[in-house]
C-alpha cells in the first residue's frame, strides 16, 4: 500500500497543472448559417422531405441505375485467442463500411450550411438506410454496452460507419507444418437480404468480385 501511495503521489507531482484557460477555452466566432444545426434537426428535415430508410440508396449520384455499392474493411486491433482444436479465432476490432446516399446530401459551410460533417452516435443512425451485413462464418459476437458506433455523413451524401466488434469466427486451420506453418482466419462478410441486383459488397479500395449474393467480394489490390 505504501508503494502505491508513493507512485500516485509521484504521478501527481509530474502532471502539468491545468490552467484556467485550458478548462474553458474561448468560444469560436459564431457565423451565420442556414439549415439544420444538429443531428436531430437534420434527421427531422430528412423525414419531412420524405426520406425512406427502407429504400436502398440509388447507385452513384442518384442518376445512374444499378446496385448500391458498399465498401467494407475489418480493422483488427487485437487477436485475442486462437483455438486450434476448434478452428476458432477471436478478434477485437472495428468493422468499417462506406457507401453513398445522395438523398443525405446537405450544404457545407462554404455553401452557407452549418457544418462540413455530421457525426451520429449509436441509435441516431437508425434513421437512415444502413447495409444489413452479417458474418457468414460467425461463431459468437459480443454487443451491447461499452461497444461504440459512429456514423459520419459528408455534404455530398457519402457515408462512413465504424462499429466496434468482438467476434469469434470459424476457419479451417492446416496444422500439418507446425511450427513452420502460416494460418489465415477468414471473415466472410455478406448482405443478409440484398441480392447482387440491389447491392454489391467489395473490400475497401478493392474490386467487385463475381458472386451469387450481395456479399460477392473481390480481392483487395
Amino acid at each position: 500500500m505504501a508503494r502505491r501511495a508513493a507512485f500516485l503521489a509521484l504521478c501527481l507531482r509530474l502532471a502539468s497543472p491545468v490552467e484556467s484557460s485550458d478548462v474553458c477555452p474561448e468560444a469560436p466566432v459564431v457565423t451565420t448559417c442556414t439549415g439544420p444545426q444538429s443531428a436531430l434537426e437534420y434527421l427531422n428535415e430528412l423525414t419531412a422531405n420524405g426520406y425512406d430508410r427502407s429504400r436502398r440508396p440509388p447507385c452513384g449520384d442518384g442518376v445512374e441505375e444499378g446496385p448500391t455499392v458498399v465498401e467494407a474493411q475489418l480493422y483488427v486491433a487485437t487477436l485475442n485467442n486462437v483455438d486450434q482444436k476448434l478452428g476458432h479465432a477471436t478478434i477485437n476490432g472495428y468493422l468499417r463500411t462506406w457507401w453513398n446516399d445522395p438523398r443525405l446530401a446537405f450544404n457545407a459551410t462554404e455553401m452557407g450550411g452549418c457544418f462540413d460533417k455530421l457525426d451520429m452516435n449509436g441509435a441516431e443512425a437508425d434513421a437512415i438506410w444502413l447495409p444489413d451485413l452479417y458474418i457468414h462464418n460467425l461463431v459468437t459476437k459480443t454487443t451491447g454496452a461499452g461497444f461504440a458506433y459512429l456514423t459520419s455523413i459528408s455534404p455530398d451524401g457519402s457515408v462512413w460507419r465504424s462499429e466496434q466488434v468482438l467476434i469469434t469466427v470459424k476457419s479451417s486451420l492446416d496444422l500439418s507444418r507446425i511450427p513452420f506453418d502460416e494460418q489465415s482466419a477468414k471473415v466472410v462478410l455478406a448482405s443478409y437480404s440484398q441480392t447482387i441486383d440491389n447491392m454489391r459488397l467489395k473490400p475497401w479500395n478493392g474490386t467487385i468480385g463475381a458472386g451469387v449474393s450481395g456479399g460477392a467480394l473481390g480481392g483487395a489490390p
